[in-house]
């Protein structure tokens, strides 16, 4: 056997494996964004608390459930108004981590409401065959009255647990 054949048969296991990679990485993001879809609409609809401890990671659950801070992040939101418009969600990223298996993905979505447009994002977990969300942000110049500006943290109220994903913004 050359080297010529054992560069095809490197190539031929690389193309197999590649291809095995690529469609799983399309099927976790095609089950990531519908999970991220149904779960910003059944939160953002009518601003529920509830709809984000059901489908939240046990950490941000906890805090959510320990902190009154939710609360006031909520009645922020709750500024907008009624849910007009949910344009769906893109991937912002989505990686899996092999220690423990776990699956990480941020997406982004933009929703139009009676009192104005905010940006969404929602990093989610997938652990033990389950979706949860990790964190969950809400971007809207209403939401503080202000004029828009580069900073993106001026506008931003964010739901996020402190010790997980300790490293990672929204």
């Amino acid at each position: 056997m050359g080297i010529g054949a054992g560069c095809l048969i490197i190539v031929v296991i690389g193309g197999i494996v590649g291809g095995f990679f690529a469609r799983r990485i399309v099927r976790l993001n095609r089950e990531a964004s519908q999970f991220a879809d149904a779960s910003v609409v059944a939160i953002v609809s009518g601003w529920s608390e509830k709809a984000l401890i059901d489908r939240a990671s046990p950490e941000l659950a906890e805090e959510l459930n320990e902190e009154i801070t939710s609360r006031a992040t909520f009645d922020s939101w709750r500024k907008l108004g009624k849910l007009v418009k949910y344009h769906g969600s893109k991937p912002f990223s989505l990686w899996t981590m092999q220690k423990g298996a776990v699956t990480t993905g941020i997406y982004v979505g933009t929703a139009e409401f009676q009192d104005g447009i905010a940006n969404i994002k929602i990093g989610l977990i997938k652990q033990d065959g389950a979706w949860r969300i990790a964190q969950f942000a809400v971007y809207g110049q209403q939401l503080f009255g202000g004029p828009a500006d580069d900073d993106p943290n001026v506008h931003r109220l964010l739901l996020t647990p402190r010790a997980a994903w300790a490293g990672a913004s929204v």
